[in-house]
């Protein structure tokens, strides 16, 4: 059996709310998300330099 883990996704203004489990590669999908996200501008950074 796989590890889920719960995971809690709130929008203050517009009040939508989602509690789920997550799977790990879905987990692993949003923290990439998260990373090329951050990563944006540094790399704008990088290519006007």
């Amino acid at each position: 059996m796989r590890k889920y883990s719960k995971g809690l996704f709130k929008m203050t203004r517009t009040g939508l709310e989602l509690n789920t489990d997550l799977s790990p590669w879905l987990r692993w999908c949003i923290g990439m998300a998260i990373l090329m996200l951050a990563a944006t501008p540094l790399l704008y950074v990088i290519r006007w330099w």
